[in-house]
């Protein structure tokens, strides 16, 4: 399935999800997509999922793609596989991962459940910001 503005020929996507511990760089990542005024921002942290599904879905039906910022658990990470869409896992080398809050563990999880390349990839925040924004829009195509 071709995404909102794409050819049919090429893959790109209509719903990112980034996961990450909390300093990993999904905001700042984000903010690479949101340039382009085809892609709308969604946080998860004030709605079920559900909810979360609703304001996607009302978004596509506008003609946008959608980029989540905050996927710490795995029903979130569920859902979004389940629309279609990718998990983007932001990785900052060197960040301190000892929090131990549930949402910081919920990252683990979702990194093992879903290590198949076409429903995860790895983005490794390790250089400036624009060579990170860079990557994740060439990811996204």
């Amino acid at each position: 399935m071709a995404g909102v503005g794409c050819s049919d020929d090429a893959m790109c996507w209509n719903l990112i999800g980034l996961v990450g511990r909390g300093g990993s760089g999904k905001d700042t990542a984000a903010q690479g997509l949101l340039k382009d005024h085809r892609w709308v921002r969604v946080a998860l942290s004030d709605s079920s999922v559900q909810q979360m599904r609703q304001t996607v879905e009302r978004y596509w039906q506008e003609g946008k793609r959608v980029v989540i910022t905050d996927v710490w658990f795995e029903d979130d990470a569920d859902a979004i596989i389940e629309l279609g869409g990718l998990l983007v896992y932001v990785d900052r080398l060197g960040l301190d991962t000892s929090d131990g809050h549930s949402s910081e563990t919920g990252v683990d999880a979702i990194v093992a459940k879903y290590r198949a390349p076409d429903m995860l990839v790895r983005l490794e925040n390790n250089l400036s910001v624009e060579a990170l924004q860079q990557r994740l829009c060439a990811l996204v195509a």
